[in-house]
């Protein structure tokens, strides 16, 4: 099985494991997907059996792939936010996109395949599977240069203020935690998508000129 390693801002190293190699299998990615479903209709109480039942699997085969549940769930974070990336990339090679456009839909980007996700919930993971929070906070931080390219190409060409880059990347980060780790916006009746767009709409009105 593939293994990688990473380390977050708290230096915990974190080591992942998943089946096969990048995930690139048919079953591994149906694997996820289920596990996914069953993410949004049970929280981070979903189990194994769940996941097989729903795919008509026997565990049997299903811990073939993935060892156990954590391991699953770290496959499935990894694996959401490589489509983040990819998604990014496209925004950012669409010509038919100006500049201001690019930031405003690479900030607040979701797969399609994700849209059904309840991100609220994300929270659950803190207690249920820490490492999955830690692996989460560890791609938020992360891995934000196509969104500072554009930024700094955005203040080139005049369209966005001369802002100090670095404090945006905190206020956005801090943002997005605070959307998935606190029951801050269950609470108000908010969804994480209303979230995201009030939150996009008022970052844009202040550094777009």
């Amino acid at each position: 099985m593939l293994q990688w390693k990473l380390r977050t801002r708290s230096t915990v190293s974190i080591s992942v494991a998943a089946g096969g190699d990048c995930l690139q299998t048919d079953v591994e990615n149906r694997i996820i997907a289920a596990a996914i479903a069953s993410f949004n209709q049970k929280g981070a109480r979903f189990t194994m059996d769940d996941v097989a039942n729903s795919l008509a699997m026997s565990k049997k085969t299903l811990y073939k792939y993935f060892e156990s549940k954590d391991e699953l769930i770290l496959a499935a974070v990894k694996k959401g936010f490589e489509a983040v990336k990819e998604c990014e990339r496209a925004i950012c090679e669409d010509s038919s996109l100006d500049i201001v456009q690019k930031i405003r839909r690479v900030i607040v980007v979701i797969p399609k395949e994700y849209e059904g996700i309840d991100w609220r919930r994300l929270s659950e993971f803190k207690n249920a599977v820490p490492q999955a929070s830690e692996l989460i906070r560890h791609y938020l931080e992360t891995g934000w240069e196509m969104t500072i390219d554009l930024l700094k190409e955005g203040i080139r060409q005049g369209r966005i203020r001369d802002i100090e880059i670095p404090v945006l990347k905190c206020m956005i980060e801090s943002s997005f935690e605070g959307f998935i780790e606190s029951s801050a916006l269950t609470d108000a009746g908010i969804s994480y998508e209303q979230a995201l767009k009030t939150m996009i709409d008022i970052i844009m009105q202040g550094i777009t000129i």
